[in-house]
């Protein structure tokens, strides 16, 4: 790190990143996971018809696990999508971090040999 490091009559300052390049996927995740909570409430309140018999009831029960377990999937997809850009968020900021220290090391050597 001493290497990337601009000597102090360099004048060079460093410059950390702008925009975040992370934040589409915690979007995406979030969207997969409101979708999926839709699905639960739909699911909730829809029943089967109450002239139904029991083989359609235990398909209706069958195709209810079915969704349930699908919309589970989707929510641990949604849930990696987040962690995903929270790390490559962090390893931003750290990288920023990094580039104002050695900003701040320029300046204290400026400061130093005046």
């Amino acid at each position: 790190m001493d290497s990337e490091i601009p000597s102090p009559g360099s004048k060079k300052i460093l410059t950390g990143s702008g925009m975040l390049k992370s934040g589409s996927k915690a979007g995406i995740g979030l969207m997969i996971i409101l979708i999926g909570q839709i699905v639960n409430l739909v699911m909730i309140f829809s029943t089967p018809s109450s002239d139904s018999n029991i083989d359609s009831y235990l398909d209706y029960l069958s195709t209810l696990e079915t969704i349930s377990i699908l919309v589970a999937i989707a929510n641990i997809i949604g849930l990696i999508l987040i962690v995903q850009d929270l790390k490559e968020l962090l390893d931003e900021f750290q990288e920023d971090r990094d580039v104002w220290n050695q900003n701040l090391m320029i300046i204290a050597s400026e400061i130093n040999k005046k």
